[in-house]
Parts: structure tokens; C-alpha cells; sequence
């Protein structure tokens, strides 16, 4: 009895060893499992770069817009209206140069001034420097020329009044055949005598008696409307 007892300790005892000795096993085993695991799977994390400026001048630049063309209106601009008109009287004479004009010389202008003189006449000698700096002045709107009453006995003082002057217009023959019918405005029995005529040959303002810069440029102004 008391041998099967003891065999029966021994043997408990031999089977509380070998259990023992499985938990120990399987408990190393687990911890080497996890350590292994851990060895194998986790991967070193990767440290990432600064990320770098772009280049501007590799980056594409926006392209400029053309403005658009304006495309021609097809209405065409109304012709401006011309207020020139030619020497309403036709003429060919010779001038104190002797140089051959006519009514195409003047050219075409607005209006014209027609001066009537003599040599002897100190007033109307004193008007030829007005008339000359008012040529220049006009001279884009106004034909001038002066008609000589003693141009075949006195034409070379004439010219030499008119060059001292400075005056740049015709100064002609007032006996000349072709001149009757302006000579009939300028007809009041005074020298100088003036007229401003359009391009019909009409007087503007009737005549003007005497000489004066001022008042050569007054009715000018007024015959040119302002």
C-alpha cells in the first residue's frame, strides 16, 4: 500500500514537471516570436527631402493677350468742304519783275484784296508795308494784289517801293484792258482805294478809302467772318 502510494507521488510529480517545462517552452517561444516579428516587419521609417523652390524661369510664363484689331469702317469720311475759290477775274499781264501772271498765279483763297495806287501818292506808298506783313499774316486765306495807276511812266520807283517793303504779291499794270471791269470797284475818284471781293466778285463791305494797317486788318478779319 504504501509502494503504490509512493508511485503514485512520483508519477504526479513527473507530470507536474513535464508540464512545467511545456509553459516554459512555449512561453520562450512566444517572447522570441515577437521579438522576431518585430525584426522582421517593421521597416526604418524614410526621412523625406525639403521639397525645393521651382525655378521661375522654368516655369511656364502666361503668354500676353494681343489686342484685338480694330476692324476699318466701311462708311467713308465726308469730304471736307473747301471755301477757296480761284481770282474771279481772268487776267494775263506782266508784273514790276516782268513776269508773266495771270489769275491762276493768286492761287485759290477765301477772299482777295485788290489795292489801287499811285506812286505819287504818299498815303498809298505808306500802305505797301502794311499790305506786305498782312500777306504774310493772310497769306494762307488771302490773294492779294495792287493795280498800279502810273505803272508805264513809274514803274521802276514802283518796284523799288515794293521791294523795300518786303511785299511778296503782284503789283501790275491798272491801264491793262483786262482790267476794266475791276477797275469799276475800285472807281471812287481817291487813291488809295481798296476792295475785298469772293470768289464770285463780289465786294465785300464796299470800298475802303485810304491806308492803315488797323484798318486793313479790321476789314480782312470781317470779311473773313470773324
Amino acid at each position: 500500500m504504501k509502494k503504490l502510494i509512493f508511485f503514485l507521488c512520483v508519477a504526479i510529480f513527473v507530470l507536474s514537471a513535464c508540464g512545467s517545462g511545456d509553459n516554459i517552452s512555449g512561453s520562450t517561444s512566444d517572447s522570441g516570436f515577437s521579438a522576431d516579428a518585430g525584426n522582421e516587419n517593421v521597416e526604418p521609417e524614410a526621412t523625406l527631402a525639403p521639397a525645393a523652390d521651382p525655378d521661375p524661369t522654368t516655369q511656364p510664363q502666361p503668354q500676353a493677350t494681343p489686342a484685338p484689331v480694330p476692324e476699318p469702317d466701311p462708311t467713308p469720311e465726308p469730304e471736307l468742304a473747301t471755301n477757296t475759290f480761284p481770282f474771279p477775274f481772268e487776267f494775263i499781264t506782266e508784273d514790276l519783275h516782268g513776269n508773266q501772271i495771270s489769275a491762276a498765279t493768286l492761287g485759290e483763297r477765301e477772299i482777295f484784296f485788290v489795292y489801287y495806287w499811285t506812286t505819287w501818292c504818299f498815303a498809298c506808298v505808306e500802305g505797301i508795308p502794311g499790305l506786305a506783313s498782312l500777306a504774310e499774316e493772310f497769306g494762307d486765306r488771302v490773294g492779294f494784289i495792287t493795280l498800279l495807276g502810273d505803272f508805264s511812266t513809274a514803274s521802276d520807283i514802283a518796284l523799288q517801293i515794293v521791294e523795300s517793303a518786303g511785299a511778296n504779291f503782284p503789283t501790275v499794270n491798272a491801264e491793262h484792258g483786262e482790267f476794266q471791269s475791276l477797275m469799276a470797284l475800285l472807281s471812287s475818284g481817291f487813291v488809295p482805294t481798296s476792295v475785298i471781293i469772293d470768289g464770285d466778285g463780289n465786294v465785300i463791305d464796299g470800298q475802303i478809302i485810304g491806308s492803315g494797317t488797323d484798318m486793313f486788318r479790321t476789314a480782312i478779319e470781317n470779311a473773313l467772318g470773324g
